[in-house]
């Protein structure tokens, strides 16, 4: 897919920003960075309701609430999943898959995220 409109929900800023550069540098847009969990209900409404849609999400599996269970990245998918149905989300966890998502990448694997995209 080219000029893909991309959702970052990671909570590591440094992550956050390479993946944002690389996505940018290859012609993507990124249309919102999210860092903390709480965030995530208003950035997925705020799009919604502006109309701009999303055509990939990269989730972080564990996206700063404090535990370290997974529970964060499937709730992503599942909210980003019911708001925009063809949304394909990228899983990204240290600790395994993430529930929910289309594809589990390692978040450190750029090369492995474009090539995704590239497919779509």
């Amino acid at each position: 897919m080219e000029n893909a409109r991309v959702a970052i929900f990671e909570d590591n800023k440094l992550v956050q920003e390479g993946l944002s550069m690389w996505l940018e540098m290859s012609g993507h847009v990124v249309v919102k960075q999210v860092e903390t969990f709480d965030a995530v209900n208003s950035t997925i409404c705020g799009l919604a309701k502006s109309g701009e849609g999303v055509d990939i999400a990269l989730v972080d599996g564990n996206l700063s609430r404090g535990e370290i269970d997974g529970t964060e990245g499937a709730y992503i998918c599942d909210r980003l999943k019911s708001t925009f149905p063809a949304v394909r989300v990228v899983g990204m966890s240290m600790a395994g898959p993430v529930p929910g998502a289309d594809t589990d990448i390692l978040k450190s694997d750029t090369k492995a995220i474009l090539d995704f995209i590239a497919r779509i």
